[in-house]
This record gives C-alpha cells, structure tokens and sequence, in this order.
C-alpha cells in the first residue's frame, strides 16, 4: 500500500486549518452553553459538558500559538477561556483544607453492598464495612443502599459500628423483605425524617430524603438524594472503555443507541433537582449528599450551585473523581452545604469495592 505523502498531508492542514480552528470554537462554545442552558429546553446541548476541559486545553494552546501571528485567533480563544472560567473549577481546583477537626460526613454510593457479586469476591461486603469503621463518621449517607432481614442485614452491621441513629428510606421493597434505597446513619440523635418524592413513579431508586439531627444542641438538616441514573449495562461500559483507549473503535450505531439513554437522563435530572431546592428552600444549617449522576459540568450541578456551596470549590483539589468507570476525571458524587455552613475539609477517597468512590467532607 502506498503511503501518503508527508508534504501532502502538511498542505491539506494548512488548508483546512481555518475550518478545523472555527469547529473548535464552536465545540468550546457548546460546552459552556451546556452549563446554562435548561435540558428541558434542549437536551442536545448537555452531553457537550464532557469536553470543556480538553477545549480549554486546547484553545490555550491556540492563544499561545497564534498571539503574534494571528491576533483574531488568539482573542477569540481568549474570549472563549475567559468565558469558561466560571464552570472550570467545578471540575479541577487546588484549594487548601482546614487542620480543625469538626463534624465529619461521608456520602457513598455502595452499589447494594455487591448484593450480586459483581466484583467477584465474597469477601468485598465485609471489606465495605471495615473501609466505614475507618473513616469515623459522625454521619453517613448511602445511595443504592441494600439490606433485608437475615443473611445481609446491612442496618444491624452499621449500627454495630455506633451508629446509634438511622433513618432508611426504601424505594423498591420484595415480599421477601429485601429492601432497596437510601440510608442516613448518625452517631447523633434524629430528631425528623421524611422521604421527598423526585420521581412520578413509585419503587423507583432516584429519590430524596431527610433528617434533622441534633449534633451538641446544634440541628443540622441533613438531605440525601439519589438523581435520574442513565441506566448503562455492561456491555455500553465496556463499549465506551473500548473508545477511550482506542477512539477508532467509535461506532455511530453504538454511539447512537447510547444518546437515546442520556439525553433523557438530564431533561428528568432538572425536573429532581429543582424539586429538591423547593423541599430544601432558605433552611439553615443544611446539608445535601448525593450521587447527581452528573458531571459539574452541566445544568444540573449548576442550580443546586445557586442556592449551596460545593464543598469540593471550598475545599477540594484536583480533579477528585468519584465514578471509577470509563473515565478518573469524572466526578457525580457531591457534598453541598448551605451558604450559613463553613466547609473545613474536603476529601475522596478511593476505593475499588464499589464503583462510586467515597466523599468525606467536615463542617464547623
């Protein structure tokens, strides 16, 4: 086979360069715009949010390039940083942590404690309860939280660890009595707890709830949701794992059938969000944990950034992904406080006995 010439290939570029930097523009632009823009008025918009951090990777490179020889290039891939400037730190950031020890709360998404085996070793569960000890929490909420009555009592093990309080929300129930959906565990008395419907229909696991606690005559309202999931199996996993190491395997039927999934997922996660903000309204002292299935990048992270601080723009550093499929940049796990909260800490630990790593953040 004859291969290209490098002279050709140099000419082509040079040719299309005008054309392949105006798509880049453009890309750029889409990603900010999926920040601002509802998905309920166009869910086209929202997948885009993934690429803001290679676009202003790129478009720096542009503006250092072409500052001297192509002043037009380089204000327009300025304009487009400073544009992007506000959604950028939501996704990387270098912030420094307090050394106060205040009241420490972990949101974690257990994956039913491997109710299916899924990491293939039995001992994972057990592991899953140590890694809790560990952390000493004075509070804890789960997502995809499992228990039942017998074999995988799930509330008994936690509360053996002196979790004296709890409050399990289950969303799907057998008549078994195999139980699915959300936990909130306290050292510290609950003093209220309530379910907050974000979804139409019942058994389903994207719901919310709360519970006041009182931690030293101090209430704290504590929420914890889990938001619209794109419901992806193995086989769309491995499929997008398969693209990023090697983007030629891309396939557009794939790739296709995988937006039928997603672009949904964003119009129903703005529906939850702004149901949740209505339940959580002006209420002091509060505190929101939860698996948003969403990147920071996106309008649905952005309106719960209206009303709460992100404990991860106070405190975090780095890019501190929670999802440990596909991509280590992606975070969906959040800890939000409201505005009158100060955030001393912030951390993400890693670990591989769920899919979902830990988020561990204190308050004062």
């Amino acid at each position: 086979m004859k291969r290209a010439n490098p002279n050709f290939i140099i000419r082509l570029f040079r040719k299309t360069k005008s054309g392949v930097i105006l798509g880049l523009n453009v890309l750029f632009l889409l990603s900010i715009l999926s920040n601002m823009v509802p998905p309920s008025k166009t869910a086209l918009l929202a997948p885009f949010g993934f690429i803001i951090v290679p676009m202003v990777v790129i478009h720096t490179a542009l503006f250092l390039l072409y500052f001297r020889s192509k002043i037009m290039v380089s204000v327009i891939a300025l304009g487009l940083l400073i544009f992007s400037s506000k959604f950028v730190p939501s996704t990387f950031n270098l912030r420094a942590s307090s050394e106060d020890r205040g009241i420490r709360v972990m949101t974690w998404n257990v994956k039913n404690f491997d109710l299916y085996n899924w990491t293939k070793n039995k001992y994972t569960r057990a592991k899953m309860i140590e890694k809790i000890d560990s952390v000493d929490a004075d509070i804890i909420c789960f997502q995809e939280f499992y228990t039942n009555d017998f074999e995988f009592n799930n509330i008994k093990s936690i509360k053996k660890l002196g979790y004296s309080y709890y409050a399990f929300y289950p969303a799907y129930t057998q008549p078994s009595g195999n139980r699915w959906g959300l936990a909130i565990f306290s050292k510290y008395p609950i003093k209220k707890q309530k379910t907050i419907a974000l979804h139409k229909s019942k058994n389903k696991m994207n719901v919310g709830a709360f519970a006041e606690i009182d931690v030293k005559g101090r209430i704290y309202r504590v929420f914890n949701a889990h938001f619209q999931s794109i419901h992806f199996d193995y086989k769309d996993y491995n499929y997008l794992s398969d693209v990023e190491r090697k983007p030629g395997m891309f396939n557009y039927l794939q790739s296709k059938a995988l937006l039928r999934k997603i672009l949904p997922s964003y119009v129903q996660r703005e529906s939850q969000v702004l149901k949740l903000l209505d339940r959580i309204g002006d209420n002091p002292q509060t505190i929101l944990c939860c698996d948003l299935n969403d990147i920071p990048n996106s309008y649905a992270y952005h309106l719960l950034l209206r009303n709460l601080n992100d404990a991860f723009l106070e405190r975090g550093s780095g890019f501190s992904n929670t999802i440990n499929i596909v991509s280590s940049l992606f975070r969906i796990d959040y800890v939000f406080a409201s505005k009158d909260v100060k955030i001393l800490n912030y951390k993400r630990l890693k670990t591989a006995l769920s899919d979902h790593n830990m988020v561990v953040v204190e308050f004062e």
